[in-house]
């Protein structure tokens, strides 16, 4: 079961840092959906 969540959490790990570094690169309202998918993709913030 561990590992199980150790996968999903990389998941969710690659999700935001794929997301931030898209949205670093995108202007207008399409970094604003990259930010909101950072935001998604990490239950942290």
């Amino acid at each position: 079961m561990n590992w199980i969540l150790l996968i999903i959490a990389g998941f969710f790990e690659v999700a935001f840092a794929a997301c931030l570094g898209k949205a670093k690169d995108a202007t207008g309202i399409i970094a604003t959906y990259w930010y909101l998918g950072f935001h998604l993709g990490n239950p942290m913030t």
